[in-house]
């Protein structure tokens, strides 16, 4: 209702959808929200594997609710990884615990990543074969400053994750700078990765 939509585009000619939801990240699950997690559970039209794929955008400054949806996902999640691979994507609003940073606020990133990876998930970005490819950060900021779009983010600082379960083979995670007309087409900068299922 608020315009927000976590959505997940896939190729028509490559992938079939085997089914999908959106489930509200709320204590009253029933009720709508815009606080959602997507979910497509796909079919690979050349292989025949399935998978499942989640994206999800969590509460930015709001910590306690951050910790819900964190827990909401690693659960909804891990009843499709207990069946097939799966992928979770999306702008988690984490930070690490960076002291030397004053200007950036709750220092959550390392309890959100424990809470999102005690089960079946693992971070992308530690499992790929060929390392991480470009800025070490995905907020489009100078490390200097916290004013978005200017520049290629303060070292550390991931906002966004791709995690993944058993199944799905990492080949490079990377962080696109690139600019359009030289300006930043978001406020973060997004993530790549290659992966064989």
């Amino acid at each position: 209702g608020d315009g927000e939509l976590n959505g997940i585009f896939y190729r028509k000619d490559r992938f079939e959808v085997v089914d999908s939801a959106v489930f509200y990240m709320t204590e009253t699950p029933n009720v709508p929200s815009a606080e959602t997690l997507t979910m497509l559970h796909l079919r690979d039209l050349k292989t025949g594997r399935v998978f499942a794929v989640f994206n999800a955008h969590l509460a930015f400054s709001k910590v306690d609710k951050r910790e819900f949806q964190a827990r909401f996902v690693a659960e909804k999640v891990e009843l499709f990884a207990a069946e097939m691979p799966v992928v979770f994507a999306g702008d988690l609003n984490t930070l690490p615990a960076r002291l030397d940073l004053p200007n950036l606020p709750f220092y959550d990133g390392d309890y959100i990543h424990r809470i999102l990876t005690q089960r079946s998930l693992k971070d992308a970005r530690e499992l790929s074969l060929l390392g991480h490819l470009g800025p070490i950060a995905t907020f489009s900021n100078e490390p200097d400053s916290g004013t978005p779009f200017t520049g290629t983010g303060t070292p550390g600082v991931f906002l966004d994750h791709v995690y993944v379960s058993k199944g799905i083979n990492i080949i490079m995670h990377a962080v696109q700078p690139g600019t359009v007309n030289g300006h930043f087409p978001s406020d973060h900068l997004p993530i790549i990765v290659d992966y064989i299922v």
